[in-house]
């Protein structure tokens, strides 16, 4: 096709040469890296890590009082060994110093405003600045091109993240999207009828790249398969922001004929770690985050050993999260896995935590963890929730109540009953703790059906 290669080496950098957005330099940058060895990107990263570090020490107000406190001076920042004595970060931390959380300096620089429920159905709010925002865009596209994916290739997204949803709507996103060859799905409500118009659209689009969650994409190789339906177009599938199991996986790659990689990140930071051709675990992008796998003591784990994620975004200068606990646990690859590896990059073994089940309906409706969230955050009443459908006909919402409130359950009921039919009993049930299995990030939403 020839209108790839001129969006890549034409449209793509003039636009952001334009924007003056620095994502062709990002691009160079994180695109030179991967040619170097394991010691060089070492020194890249490190340099990049006492950079954020003096920057928060004199810049960011909650950072000056963290780092004081734990006895670190603004010369000691300078050393990226100093990182193990700061303070973790969480997310009620984030919500409760925001403002703090901001440096005082933008010069040069700007704040988006962002947020997100993540899989914990937990609201935080947070800002990346433009600085970062370069970056991420790099890291997507070098990424993909680990996969054979290039800018300007034909891309489906089966995605439900409401803030992809409401910008998608706007002139600029749909002029954007037809410019760049994306195309973007509800993976809300996957009903016979809309798998297949989604099977149409895809048929018709012919797209190279499909991304999506693993659970929703389940379902559509299988709706895909039962019609013996094939896609001949696709040349990769990412799944990201649940857990990719290996059946899922197999059913996958059965039905639609391609190989599946995993990718995994989080709103707050972007994308943490990529699977690639030819590689084994997923390649940390760790000259765009510092990742750290500690155990319940604080201490980094072993390879081979789980432990909880910590990551470090060494771009955001204008909210720098540093040691921030995603909520999610991992295992990193043992070395010898990152020795025979082309690229310079450490790897993860595998990523243990984060998954949202499907509720199925009796009337054969398949509803995703993003309808529940966007739902049940929608009136107040709960400060957290967990769905977990236990027969056909029956879910039970297990909720921590949100203080000073009552939940509208009537308008809950009539909003679900319109989605899932009213033959699908709700009840809630007002707990003292949700599920959770150890080892993993808990699950918003469970299907104990078989």
């Amino acid at each position: 096709m020839i209108y790839r290669p001129f969006y890549e080496h034409v449209v793509y950098p003039l636009y952001h040469w334009a924007m003056k957005d620095g994502a062709n330099q990002a691009l160079r940058e994180l695109t030179a890296n991967e040619s170097l060895d394991v010691e060089g990107l070492r020194r890249v990263t490190e340099r990049k890590l006492a950079n954020l570090l003096v920057h928060a020490a004199r810049n960011v107000p909650y950072y000056r009082e963290a780092f004081k406190d734990a006895g670190i001076t603004a010369a000691d920042a300078a050393d990226p060994s100093c990182l193990g004595a700061i303070p973790l970060l969480s997310k009620p931390l984030i919500n409760r110093h925001l403002d703090d959380l901001v440096a005082t300096d933008l010069t040069g620089n700007g704040l988006d405003p962002n947020s997100t429920g993540g899989s914990t159905g937990e609201v935080l709010r947070f800002y990346t600045d433009w600085h970062s925002g370069a970056y991420r865009k790099a890291t997507v596209l070098r990424n993909k091109r680990w996969l054979g994916i290039n800018p300007g290739d034909r891309e489906i997204r089966l995605w439900g993240a409401p803030l992809d949803f409401a910008k998608s709507k706007s002139f600029r996103s749909r002029l954007h999207a037809v410019i760049t060859g994306e195309r973007l799905l509800s993976a809300d409500h996957l009903d016979d009828q809309r798998l297949e118009s989604y099977l149409r659209t895809c048929k018709s689009f012919r797209p190279k790249l499909l991304v999506a969650y693993p659970s929703a994409l389940r379902h559509f190789a299988e709706f895909c398969e039962s019609r013996s339906a094939t896609l001949p177009s696709l040349q990769a599938i990412i799944c990201s922001a649940e857990s990719l199991f290996d059946h899922d996986r197999e059913v996958i790659e059965r039905a639609l004929g391609t190989r599946v990689f995993n990718r995994y990140g989080c709103r707050e930071v972007g994308d943490i770690a990529h699977e690639a051709r030819g590689v084994e675990g997923l390649l940390i992008n760790s000259d765009r985050v510092r990742v750290e796998i500690l155990d319940e003591a604080g201490r980094e784990c072993e390879p081979g050993t789980q432990g909880e994620v910590v990551v470090t975004d060494l771009d955001n200068l204008g909210m720098p999260l540093i040691r921030y606990r995603i909520g999610d646990y991992a295992t990193r690859a043992p070395t010898f896995v990152e020795k025979e590896s082309r690229y310079p990059f450490p790897a993860l073994a595998s990523v243990d935590g984060r998954t949202l089940d499907v509720v199925r309906t009796t009337t054969g409706h398949r509803v995703g963890g993003t309808y529940w969230t966007l739902l049940l955050r929608s009136r107040p009443g709960f400060s957290r929730f967990q769905v977990i459908q236990t027969a056909p006909d029956l879910v039970r919402i297990h909720y921590l109540p949100e203080p000073g409130t009552t939940p509208e359950f009537d308008y809950f009921r009539r909003e679900i009953a319109a989605t899932c039919g009213d033959a699908l009993r709700v009840e809630f049930v007002e707990v003292s703790e949700l599920r959770h299995e150890p080892g993993t990030k808990y699950r918003l939403v469970i299907s104990e059906l078989p």
